[in-house]
């Protein structure tokens, strides 16, 4: 059982000024503000905003005017619809059928590399982004960049501390990590105010913060509080990465670790934008502190075949330089560096909520289930660059779906699951 220091959700935040923690006074449910010895930063639809900007200036002066719509609206950004309950719910459905319609004719008809050639307008816009959403946020879970990541869990048994997952995009990361460790002691973070707020409304309710900060900036977090802090696909896109480094090193406990997964190699060829580096730059923003590398392929490959994760094991420069992305721990003591048990099962165990991940088509022949892959466009180039990781065909025998109350139920989801015809998602996703 995962064993955890258990820690108020309030003593999460720290002032990087006065280094004091803030009290929070509730307002409304989810609205408030936090204080300080030196200053004050406003809560709103439960995630906190810790930059003092002009949105936290804004959100500060509509939380005293008692104004939760329009702090919803600062919060949600361009996802927010004004209107009433049932006219905006009716609106919202119509815009994800539109949404989700363009997406599939998008990817099925390969309009993606065609649209990107053409003039910028309204209509090529939608239809980019129709085609970009719809994969990440329906197949996201399947990804290998993400499933990379599930290996890298079993570091997070028997550790102490909270786990930051920074920054947290819509949630899926720290959907994984609640898996693993409760809830209540994960912190996420993004500079996004309406990822932050997905990741907490629909992702891990439960989650001790949800703070809107730019990582660029010192992080408002008190020293040797975290575990582990998690930082996937993403270390390379901040400016200040040694500042970075040097704040997630002081957030971690004497035995905590830190993870940057799926980070680029700029020794690579690299489609992607940011500030992408060797090995031997991710190392050296550790040093003198304890640093592995591995190529992320071999991080996969534990999670493909349900193997323990040796993160004893050291690669060598030729092996790091032909990676295009990289797995890069640190950590302040050498012990962190241990053969890790696989945590996949554990995964399946804790699924409360399998549902079909769209990744294949289904028909029937004969008595049978047939599953047929099909990779969107928006992950061609992810799933291209590693091993194969989903089959190209499932067949399960047609007794094995049943329905109940109207909805589906496969009596094998646990093979389902490993196969990726079947994803946990959130419940409400």
């Amino acid at each position: 059982m995962t064993s955890h220091t258990d820690r108020a959700p309030d003593a999460v935040l720290r002032c990087r000024q006065c280094e004091q923690p803030f009290r929070f006074d509730a307002l409304d449910s989810g609205y408030g503000f936090g204080h300080c010895v030196c200053r004050q930063i406003p809560v709103a639809e439960d995630v906190l905003f810790a930059d003092g900007d002009e949105l936290q200036r804004r959100l500060t002066e509509v939380n005293r005017q008692g104004d939760r719509e329009q702090a919803r609206a600062l919060v949600l950004g361009k996802h927010w619809h004004r209107g009433h309950r049932g006219g905006n719910a009716g609106a919202r459905f119509q815009r994800f059928v539109r949404h989700r319609f363009l997406g599939d004719v998008t990817s099925r008809f390969h309009l993606l590399p065609l649209l990107r050639r053409l003039p910028r307008t309204r209509l090529t816009k939608t239809l980019i982004a129709a085609a970009q959403w719809n994969p990440y946020m329906r197949y996201r879970f399947s990804a290998p960049s993400m499933l990379a990541n599930v290996p890298l869990l079993g570091l997070l048994l028997k550790r102490e501390g909270l786990v930051l997952d920074a920054p947290c995009g819509m949630g899926h990361l720290s959907f994984l990590l609640s898996k693993v460790v409760p809830p209540h002691h994960l912190v996420c973070m993004d500079l996004s105010p309406a990822f932050v707020y997905s990741a907490r409304r629909f992702f891990v309710p439960g989650i001790a913060a949800a703070i809107v900060h730019d990582m660029s900036f010192p992080l408002p977090l008190g020293a040797s509080e975290f575990g582990a802090v998690f930082c996937a696909d993403a270390f390379h896109y901040v400016k200040d990465r040694v500042g970075l480094a040097r704040e997630f090193m002081r957030l971690i406990r004497q035995d905590g670790v830190i993870v940057l997964a799926h980070a680029h190699n700029r020794l690579q060829a690299n489609a992607y934008a940011g500030y992408a580096m060797s090995p031997a730059e991710y190392a050296a923003l550790f040093n003198g502190h304890e640093v592995r590398i591995f190529p992320e392929s071999y991080v996969l490959d534990a999670y493909l075949d349900n193997a323990p994760l040796d993160l004893t094991r050291q690669f060598g420069p030729d092996d790091l330089a032909s990676s295009p992305a990289l797995v890069v721990i640190a950590a302040k003591s050498a012990d962190a560096f241990q053969v890790i048990p696989p945590v996949r099962e554990r995964l399946i165990n804790a699924s409360t909520n399998p549902r079909p991940s769209e990744l294949y088509r289904r028909h029937r022949r004969g008595d049978t289930i047939v599953f047929e892959r099909r990779v969107p466009d928006g992950l061609r180039d992810d799933f291209a660059a590693s091993r194969e990781v989903l089959p190209q065909r499932v067949v399960i025998p047609e007794s094995s779906l049943v329905r109940e109350n109207g909805q589906e139920r496969f009596l094998n989801y646990r093979e389902l699951l490993a196969n990726h015809v079947l994803v946990d998602v959130p419940e409400h996703y």
